[in-house]
């Protein structure tokens, strides 16, 4: 792991996420491959088709209510809550298979926790701006979110390939389980601050209201609707691979059950190096672009795939898939709250779920027909150019998206060097430099009074200004140096007066401004009552 992912993991709350992410996608992907094997044991490709969709329909429809109703209870409590219930639902699955239930029973509780899964990834991403301090440390846990779903898909898969060498798929399923409660126990002290909801909460209307609204605003992104046809089209593909894939190892190649497992393994195994790749690469400047190179290197990947004569080229093909799905991944999580701010990022978030998950279950019940019409190499050579050409039509909406990428504010830095704002997250940060003002004064003129009622807090930005209390001089303000903050935190008037000293520069906050967002962060608060505290024991009496 890169030092800045290092940086980010010291933070107890990203580390608890982050954590929480692995352990959830490594059972994910784990019980995965064992309702794959399961599923083609039991009923050929039909019933693994019917998977796919069960696991992925209900969840399509589930996730923006889930991700919208996340606003109003908090990311922590929905990330627990799902987590603990995906944990008893996969265990209840694994003794169904172990007690030879019906296979429909088995599949549709597996597809049932699946359901619940896609909530985790929007949830993360909206609620990490909330717990990073600096844009290095937002693109630190980002890319350290991704490396960590490369390593789940690598490491849940050899998992299952391993009790499925040793074993059998229920066991399998229960080895998953066991990922999933592990996860749900790294989430137990999760935090994250309440302003990551309170838009939410505020929100006037329903839940279909918020993820209508949601699906509006995504579609905005890589016009005309780039990034919803994109990633439907690339899920597509990955539903039908689903599918498609274990025809062709079981059937075509001759494998055995365990090679499920090996074979998923290889797109993890890609992916990690794809990670390792894009933590270099992927930039705020080039993220449109890189979104695009991974659902073109999807393509190029499934097309390797429809002629791989070997397992090994197999293994190959599929690694490239993961490196391509590194590059489409990280970027399409950073875009939307990016380019969508704080407000509609959490809806547009589940929109993207929707998508998602609509795609890879369209794709994996349209697989066995395709399979019967085309057979499974033809199959995946139409889905493989399909995508590499669909994705050779947007190169100039994504080009377009990156020149015109939204840049923060540079006032941002400076609010960010003040302890009384250094703690606050960066979308909070972010917001304050959009609303700051700044302002201009003549030396000797008055910027506050003392006795007047306040309404702003002022940063020196340039120049010096000079205080007095009660007439005696105190010590002059420099650049970076905050003043006002007493009648704000106390609703008593100002207890100075400050003078420009030669020319001066200020930015202001208004009070609301001011109060909201350090009344949302401890540290914040603790910050600004010490100043006060200090200013107040240092002024002279009065009378």
């Amino acid at each position: 792991m890169s030092r800045t992912g290092l940086t980010a993991l010291r933070e107890p709350d990203i580390r608890r996420l982050e954590v929480g992410w692995l352990l959830s996608l490594a059972g994910t992907f784990s019980y995965t491959v064992a309702l794959l094997a399961y599923s083609y044991t039991e009923g050929g490709a039909q019933l693994v088709a019917v998977y796919g969709a069960a696991s992925t329909v209900p969840g399509a429809l589930l996730t923006p209510l889930l991700m919208t109703l996340t606003g109003r209870v908090g990311s922590a409590t929905m990330l627990r809550w799902t987590t603990a219930l995906r944990t008893v639902l996969v265990a209840a699955a694994a003794t169904m298979a172990m007690v030879d239930a019906a296979a429909a029973a088995v599949v549709v509780l597996a597809a049932a926790a699946h359901s619940l899964s896609a909530t985790f990834r929007p949830t993360q991403a909206s609620a990490l701006p909330w717990l990073a301090r600096t844009p290095t440390e937002l693109t630190a846990a980002t890319v350290t979110a991704t490396m960590a779903e490369n390593v789940a898909a690598l490491t849940g898969p050899v998992l299952a390939g391993v009790v499925l060498a040793a074993a059998d798929p229920p066991a399998a399923i229960a080895a998953s389980a066991g990922c999933l409660l592990f996860a749900t126990l790294s989430l137990r002290r999760l935090s994250v601050p309440d302003g990551a909801r309170s838009e939410s909460r505020a929100r006037p209307g329903g839940l279909v209201r918020d993820a209508v609204e949601g699906g509006a605003a995504l579609a905005r992104i890589g016009r005309p609707a780039g990034i919803i046809v994109l990633a439907f089209a690339q899920t597509f593909v990955r539903g039908a691979l689903l599918v498609l894939m274990i025809v062709l190892a079981l059937d075509t190649l001759g494998l055995g059950n365990d090679s499920i497992g090996w074979l998923n393994a290889a797109i993890g195994f890609g992916g990690l190096a794809g990670a390792a790749l894009a933590a270099r690469l992927v930039r705020m400047t080039t993220l449109g672009r890189c979104f695009l190179l991974g659902a073109a290197g999807w393509g190029l990947g499934v097309l390797a795939l429809s002629g791989a004569p070997t397992a090994a080229a197999a293994f190959g093909a599929l690694a490239l898939v993961g490196v391509a799905n590194a590059f489409q991944d990280a970027p399409a999580f950073v875009l939307m709250p990016r380019i969508l701010g704080p407000e509609l990022a959490g809806r547009a978030l589940g929109a993207f779920e929707l998508v998602v998950m609509t795609g890879m279950g369209l794709g994996s019940l349209a697989a066995p027909r395709l399979e019967d019409w085309l057979g499974v190499r033809v199959s995946l050579l139409v889905l493989g150019a399909g995508l590499v050409v669909l994705a050779a039509a947007y190169v100039v909406p994504f080009t377009t998206l990156d020149r015109t990428m939204p840049k923060p504010r540079p006032e941002a830095a400076g609010l960010r060097t003040m302890p009384i704002f250094a703690a606050l997250p960066l979308v909070v940060i972010e917001q304050l430099a959009i609303e700051v003002e700044t302002r201009a004064y003549a030396d000797g003129e008055v910027v506050m009074r003392e006795g007047q009622p306040g309404d702003r807090f002022y940063i020196v930005a340039e120049g010096s200004a000079a205080v007095s209390v009660s007439g005696v001089p105190r010590p002059e303000l420099g650049p970076g140096d905050g003043f006002g903050e007493i009648a704000l935190l106390r609703g008593v008037p100002r207890t100075a007066t400050v003078t420009a000293a030669g020319s001066l520069r200020v930015l202001t906050l208004s009070r609301d401004a001011f109060l909201s967002a350090v009344s949302r962060n401890q540290v914040s608060a603790e910050e600004a009552e010490s100043l006060a505290r200090q200013r107040l024991a240092s002024d002279p009496p009065r009378a």
